[in-house]
């Protein structure tokens, strides 16, 4: 009986869910807000097989204007992949500029970000290793950020390892492996850099390049560093985008359990850099998750102008997200679904701007946050009967 109850009510709850959606077999779009990004079910990444926990980074480091995609894996290994129509370029047919790359333990995955950070115009690359750093006392054992320079030029790459002397990441360390990115976040023609870390908070330093004339970055600490006091749990590892389309630059950020947090960019015209961590059911990534350990990248993938997420999981996919509006392609985070089940009509289209009611039947979208509440009442009384022991 007891057994049997437990059952009997998860089956009511995917019942309600099935309800909600407006009837059997078709597609429920979650709607948290006028942008979503879509899982692309045809993306010539799904049948890839690289291993475990995979970091994907883009770069064009040979100035063709073609984007490759260098994925970090288990086993410290870069892998790259150029995306041509629906098949994709590996190393066989392109060059792997960041072959080289490798770690101190042979288990570890290279978590890499490529940007100009000199002004040079080239690119240059960076990552997180653990080294021993001296101290008067003692030895200690932390992540230290490499820089990988662009010693050749934007068509020709040459990377050489900078050294702790002249490097301007100098005594910038990660408590564990920092996933870091870069971005203009202050909007002063230089690129700063941004690292998650394994607490799942964020260590933000700026670029002086700007300012001083010679590139060097200052971690800003305590009310100075605008991501101060967001925390999206454990292994946050930050991807750079304008996700809502309003001009600057946001975060979306991967965390240990899989799910994407979007973290705004809210800062005052004229003010400081400010950011907010929305909830985790607002937004248009809201409910995507991968198993485990999300690992995000901005980029525009296919070349048409619109950025796509590129997202790396610790269970070895590789998933990219589309941006669409509403009515598209199909909810946020699903393969789209057919619109016809068994003796079906096709679900009826939506109107812009008709505040979400389909046309002709009065049947609804369902919001990200109906959905939620639905969810929790039913787990309410779900609890109930578990806590009595049906």
């Amino acid at each position: 009986m007891w057994t049997y109850g437990k059952a009997v009510y998860v089956g009511v709850l995917m019942a309600s869910i099935s309800l909600v959606g407006g009837a059997y077999g078709r597609e429920v779009s979650i709607r948290p807000g006028g942008l979503e990004f879509v899982v692309q079910s045809t993306s010539p990444f799904a049948s890839l097989s690289l291993g475990r926990n995979l970091s994907p980074v883009a770069g064009d480091l040979d100035g063709d204007d073609r984007v490759e995609l260098y994925v970090g894996c288990y086993g410290r290994r870069m892998e790259v992949f150029v995306p041509v129509g629906d098949r994709l370029l590996t190393a066989d047919a392109v060059p792997n500029h960041l072959d080289a790359i490798t770690m101190s333990y042979e288990r570890d995955t290279p978590y890499v970000a490529v940007a100009d950070v000199d002004n040079d115009g080239d690119e240059d690359v960076v990552w997180f290793d653990f080294s021993s750093v001296e101290t008067p006392l003692t030895a200690l054992y932390l992540n230290k950020m490499v820089f990988f320079k662009n010693e050749g030029t934007a068509r020709v790459p040459d990377f050489r390892v900078v050294g702790d002397e002249t490097s301007p990441f100098a005594g910038i360390f990660s408590e564990w492996q920092g996933t870091p990115v870069f971005g203009d976040f202050d909007g002063d023609g230089d690129a700063d850099l941004l690292f998650g870390d394994r607490d799942g908070t964020f260590r933000y330093c700026r670029n002086l390049l700007a300012e001083e004339g010679v590139c060097g970055f200052a971690e800003m600490m305590g009310r100075l560093n605008p991501f101060s006091g967001i925390d999206v749990g454990d292994s946050s590892s930050p991807a750079v985008i304008d996700l809502d389309g309003d001009g600057d630059l946001d975060v979306v950020s991967g965390e240990m359990h899989g799910s994407l947090r979007w973290i705004e960019n809210i800062t005052a015209s004229g003010g400081p850099l400010a950011f907010a961590l929305r909830d985790r059911t607002h937004g248009p990534l809201a409910f995507f998750s991968t198993e485990i350990a999300s690992m995000p990248l901005g980029v525009d993938i296919d070349g048409d102008g619109d950025m796509e997420l590129v997202v790396g999981s610790g269970e070895g996919r590789l998933t990219v997200l589309s941006p669409g509006r509403y009515g598209s392609t199909g909810g946020l985070g699903m393969a789209p679904l057919s619109q016809e089940g068994p003796g079906m009509e096709p679900l009826p289209q939506e109107k812009p701007g008709d505040d979400g009611a389909f046309e002709g039947d009065g049947r609804r979208v369902v919001s990200a946050q109906d959905l939620y509440r639905v969810l929790r009442e039913w787990m309410g009384h779900f609890q109930g009967l578990w806590d009595a022991g049906y």
